[in-house]
Protein backbone atom coordinates (compact mmCIF):
# COMPACT_ATOMS: atom_id res chain seq x y z
CA UNK A 1 0.00 0.00 0.00
CA UNK A 2 1.03 3.62 -1.16
CA UNK A 3 1.95 5.65 1.68
CA UNK A 4 -0.24 8.38 2.67
CA UNK A 5 0.57 11.94 1.41
CA UNK A 6 0.66 14.57 3.85
CA UNK A 7 1.67 18.45 4.67
CA UNK A 8 4.13 17.44 7.54
CA UNK A 9 6.39 15.00 5.10
CA UNK A 10 5.78 18.06 2.34
CA UNK A 11 7.58 20.38 4.69
CA UNK A 12 10.73 17.82 5.49
CA UNK A 13 11.13 16.98 1.49
CA UNK A 14 11.41 21.33 0.96
CA UNK A 15 13.74 21.69 3.71
CA UNK A 16 11.49 23.50 5.91
CA UNK A 17 11.59 21.10 8.80
CA UNK A 18 13.93 17.85 9.45
CA UNK A 19 12.22 14.65 10.12
CA UNK A 20 13.41 14.95 13.50
CA UNK A 21 11.48 17.49 14.15
CA UNK A 22 8.08 15.69 12.34
CA UNK A 23 8.73 12.63 14.31
CA UNK A 24 8.78 14.55 17.62
CA UNK A 25 5.54 16.54 16.28
CA UNK A 26 3.92 13.50 15.68
CA UNK A 27 4.65 11.36 19.17
CA UNK A 28 3.37 15.24 20.44
CA UNK A 29 0.37 15.00 18.67
CA UNK A 30 -0.37 11.31 19.73
CA UNK A 31 0.16 12.08 23.05
CA UNK A 32 -2.36 15.50 23.27
CA UNK A 33 -4.62 14.84 20.56
CA UNK A 34 -3.45 17.94 18.98
CA UNK A 35 -2.87 18.26 14.97
CA UNK A 36 0.57 17.56 13.98
CA UNK A 37 1.09 20.67 12.15
CA UNK A 38 -0.71 22.66 15.68
CA UNK A 39 2.79 20.87 17.41
CA UNK A 40 5.20 21.60 14.99
CA UNK A 41 3.82 25.71 15.70
CA UNK A 42 3.76 25.29 19.36
CA UNK A 43 7.25 24.00 19.44
CA UNK A 44 8.42 26.88 16.89
CA UNK A 45 9.60 24.14 14.68
CA UNK A 46 7.88 26.04 11.65
CA UNK A 47 5.94 29.31 11.30
CA UNK A 48 2.21 28.78 10.40
CA UNK A 49 2.18 31.54 7.43
CA UNK A 50 5.60 30.07 6.13
CA UNK A 51 3.58 27.03 5.62
CA UNK A 52 0.51 27.91 3.84
CA UNK A 53 2.29 30.23 1.67
CA UNK A 54 4.55 27.03 0.41
CA UNK A 55 1.61 24.88 -0.27
CA UNK A 56 -0.35 27.28 -2.08
CA UNK A 57 2.82 29.06 -3.99
CA UNK A 58 5.32 26.08 -4.48
CA UNK A 59 1.65 23.58 -4.49
CA UNK A 60 -1.11 24.84 -6.29
CA UNK A 61 -3.63 24.99 -3.43
CA UNK A 62 -5.73 28.51 -3.11
CA UNK A 63 -4.86 30.61 -0.44
CA UNK A 64 -7.55 33.20 0.92
CA UNK A 65 -7.21 35.13 4.44
CA UNK A 66 -9.82 33.91 6.41
CA UNK A 67 -10.24 36.77 8.51
CA UNK A 68 -11.82 38.22 5.26
CA UNK A 69 -14.36 35.53 4.57
CA UNK A 70 -18.08 35.43 5.87
CA UNK A 71 -19.27 32.10 6.71
CA UNK A 72 -22.83 31.00 6.03
CA UNK A 73 -23.79 28.92 8.86
CA UNK A 74 -25.56 26.67 6.87
CA UNK A 75 -22.58 25.60 4.56
CA UNK A 76 -20.73 25.12 8.58
CA UNK A 77 -23.48 22.84 8.82
CA UNK A 78 -22.00 20.35 5.84
CA UNK A 79 -19.16 19.16 7.80
CA UNK A 80 -19.56 17.93 11.57
CA UNK A 81 -17.49 19.87 14.24
CA UNK A 82 -15.52 16.85 15.23
CA UNK A 83 -14.12 16.33 12.05
CA UNK A 84 -13.08 20.17 11.59
CA UNK A 85 -11.65 20.03 14.99
CA UNK A 86 -9.50 16.97 14.32
CA UNK A 87 -8.37 18.08 11.17
CA UNK A 88 -8.07 21.70 11.41
CA UNK A 89 -10.54 22.31 8.74
CA UNK A 90 -14.10 24.60 8.08
CA UNK A 91 -16.30 24.61 4.82
CA UNK A 92 -16.44 27.49 3.31
CA UNK A 93 -18.57 27.77 0.18
CA UNK A 94 -20.10 25.74 -1.93
CA UNK A 95 -20.79 25.67 -5.87
CA UNK A 96 -23.08 23.05 -6.96
CA UNK A 97 -21.75 19.33 -6.29
CA UNK A 98 -18.94 20.56 -4.60
CA UNK A 99 -18.04 22.10 -0.98
CA UNK A 100 -14.20 24.32 -0.94
CA UNK A 101 -12.73 23.68 2.49
CA UNK A 102 -9.93 25.71 4.26
CA UNK A 103 -7.64 22.93 5.42
CA UNK A 104 -4.64 23.33 7.42
CA UNK A 105 -3.35 20.10 5.16
CA UNK A 106 -4.51 20.18 2.21
CA UNK A 107 -2.83 17.06 1.59
CA UNK A 108 -4.77 15.01 3.86
CA UNK A 109 -6.57 12.15 2.07
CA UNK A 110 -8.34 10.40 5.13
CA UNK A 111 -9.69 14.28 5.68
CA UNK A 112 -11.13 14.73 2.40
CA UNK A 113 -12.50 11.78 2.39
CA UNK A 114 -14.64 12.32 5.94
CA UNK A 115 -15.52 15.36 4.50
CA UNK A 116 -17.13 13.69 1.40
CA UNK A 117 -18.25 11.29 3.22
CA UNK A 118 -20.72 13.73 5.62
CA UNK A 119 -21.39 16.00 3.24
CA UNK A 120 -22.18 13.97 0.24
CA UNK A 121 -20.51 16.31 -1.87
CA UNK A 122 -16.61 16.55 -3.63
CA UNK A 123 -14.25 18.60 -1.93
CA UNK A 124 -12.13 21.26 -3.28
CA UNK A 125 -9.30 21.94 -0.92
CA UNK A 126 -7.85 25.63 -0.21
CA UNK A 127 -4.79 25.95 2.20
CA UNK A 128 -5.74 28.22 5.41
CA UNK A 129 -3.66 29.17 8.06
CA UNK A 130 -3.93 27.43 11.58
CA UNK A 131 -4.66 29.90 13.80
CA UNK A 132 -8.01 31.51 11.26
CA UNK A 133 -9.02 27.88 10.98
CA UNK A 134 -8.85 27.45 14.57
CA UNK A 135 -10.56 30.90 15.17
CA UNK A 136 -13.75 29.83 13.02
CA UNK A 137 -13.91 26.27 14.09
CA UNK A 138 -14.40 28.34 17.73
CA UNK A 139 -16.97 31.03 16.58
CA UNK A 140 -18.96 28.89 14.47
CA UNK A 141 -19.34 25.80 15.76
CA UNK A 142 -18.91 26.46 19.41
CA UNK A 143 -20.50 29.73 19.78
CA UNK A 144 -17.39 31.58 21.10
CA UNK A 145 -17.02 35.23 20.37
CA UNK A 146 -14.35 35.96 21.85
CA UNK A 147 -12.44 35.27 19.03
CA UNK A 148 -13.08 38.15 16.87
CA UNK A 149 -11.29 40.58 19.24
CA UNK A 150 -8.71 38.18 19.76
CA UNK A 151 -7.57 38.68 15.95
CA UNK A 152 -6.17 41.33 15.74
CA UNK A 153 -3.32 40.04 18.67
CA UNK A 154 -3.23 36.56 18.29
CA UNK A 155 -0.81 36.88 15.38
CA UNK A 156 2.01 37.30 17.39
CA UNK A 157 2.48 34.22 19.13
CA UNK A 158 3.34 30.49 18.74
CA UNK A 159 4.97 31.64 15.68
CA UNK A 160 1.66 33.08 13.87
CA UNK A 161 3.46 36.89 13.33
CA UNK A 162 4.16 36.21 9.14
CA UNK A 163 0.77 35.08 6.86
CA UNK A 164 0.78 35.12 3.12
CA UNK A 165 0.47 38.76 1.51
CA UNK A 166 -3.17 39.83 0.76
CA UNK A 167 -3.99 42.77 -1.99
CA UNK A 168 -5.34 45.90 -0.83
CA UNK A 169 -8.56 44.91 -3.34
CA UNK A 170 -9.06 42.22 -0.88
CA UNK A 171 -9.02 38.37 -0.35
CA UNK A 172 -5.74 37.33 -3.14
CA UNK A 173 -5.57 33.84 -4.55
CA UNK A 174 -1.79 33.42 -6.10
CA UNK A 175 -2.79 33.54 -9.86
CA UNK A 176 -0.45 30.29 -10.21
CA UNK A 177 -2.08 28.49 -7.37
CA UNK A 178 -6.04 29.65 -8.59
CA UNK A 179 -4.62 28.48 -12.10
CA UNK A 180 -3.26 24.75 -10.95
CA UNK A 181 -6.24 24.82 -9.08
CA UNK A 182 -8.75 25.62 -12.34
CA UNK A 183 -6.86 23.16 -14.00
CA UNK A 184 -8.17 20.58 -12.24
CA UNK A 185 -11.63 21.37 -12.23
CA UNK A 186 -10.95 21.38 -15.49
CA UNK A 187 -9.22 17.84 -16.10
CA UNK A 188 -12.45 16.93 -14.25
CA UNK A 189 -14.90 18.27 -16.22
CA UNK A 190 -13.26 17.24 -19.30
CA UNK A 191 -13.02 13.45 -18.33
CA UNK A 192 -16.61 13.55 -17.79
CA UNK A 193 -17.40 15.49 -20.97
CA UNK A 194 -15.62 12.70 -22.60
CA UNK A 195 -16.97 9.74 -20.45
CA UNK A 196 -20.30 11.25 -22.04
CA UNK A 197 -19.05 11.33 -25.46
CA UNK A 198 -17.86 7.78 -25.10
CA UNK A 199 -21.39 7.02 -23.85
CA UNK A 200 -23.05 8.91 -26.90
CA UNK A 201 -20.82 6.83 -29.19
CA UNK A 202 -21.94 3.29 -28.35
CA UNK A 203 -25.63 4.25 -27.95
CA UNK A 204 -24.83 5.80 -31.38
CA UNK A 205 -23.82 2.40 -32.68
CA UNK A 206 -26.05 0.29 -30.85
CA UNK A 207 -28.77 2.58 -32.76
CA UNK A 208 -27.33 2.27 -36.22
CA UNK A 209 -27.15 -1.56 -35.75
CA UNK A 210 -30.63 -1.56 -34.68
CA UNK A 211 -32.00 0.66 -37.67
CA UNK A 212 -29.69 -1.70 -40.03
CA UNK A 213 -31.52 -5.03 -38.23
CA UNK A 214 -35.09 -3.14 -38.54
CA UNK A 215 -33.97 -2.40 -42.41
CA UNK A 216 -32.74 -5.98 -43.36
CA UNK A 217 -36.56 -6.66 -41.12
CA UNK A 218 -38.77 -4.67 -42.92
CA UNK A 219 -36.93 -5.84 -46.86
CA UNK A 220 -37.54 -9.84 -45.38
CA UNK A 221 -41.30 -8.78 -44.82
CA UNK A 222 -42.18 -7.27 -47.62
CA UNK A 223 -40.47 -10.23 -49.70
CA UNK A 224 -42.67 -11.99 -48.10
CA UNK A 225 -45.63 -9.95 -48.62
CA UNK A 226 -45.07 -9.85 -52.33
CA UNK A 227 -44.85 -13.86 -52.43
CA UNK A 228 -47.94 -14.05 -50.87
CA UNK A 229 -49.79 -11.27 -53.21
CA UNK A 230 -48.28 -13.58 -56.05
CA UNK A 231 -49.44 -16.57 -54.86
CA UNK A 232 -53.09 -16.01 -54.00
CA UNK A 233 -53.51 -14.05 -57.96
Amino acid sequence: MQNKVNAGDVLVETNMLSRQQLDDARTEASKTGLHVLKCLVVKKYINEGDVASTLSSKFGFPYVDLSNVELDSEIVKLVPADIAKKYLLIPVDRGGDAVTVFMADPFDSEAISEVAKASGLQVQPFVGVISDIERAIKYNYDGDKSVLSAKTSAGKKDGTEDRPEESSGGPAVDSAALEKALSYITRDVAGFQNAVSDDIAFLEGQFAEIAERLQALSARVNGIKKQLDAGSG
